[in-house]
């Protein structure tokens, strides 16, 4: 099993949007989407794979990768 370490920032920014997606949809609907999103990191927290720089200029300026979730 693998696992991955979220910073308390991230953290606390997936509970925000839980929250608010509990508020808009059908209780349990936050579950849902946090499980599938924290599976989504995981498969993608591979070691020495690397994904294209961010397109935000200031993210790819830090030498950061993005990956989309759920691109709609």
């Amino acid at each position: 099993m693998q696992k991955a370490i979220l910073r308390r920032h991230a953290e606390r920014a997936i509970t925000a949007v839980a929250q608010y997606i509990e508020s808009k949809n059908l209780p349990g609907s936050s579950h849902k989407w946090v499980n599938e999103l924290l599976d989504y990191v995981i498969s993608h927290a591979r070691l020495n794979l690397t994904y294209p720089l961010c397109k935000n200029h200031d993210l790819a300026k830090r030498g950061l990768s993005c990956i989309v979730f759920k691109k709609k």
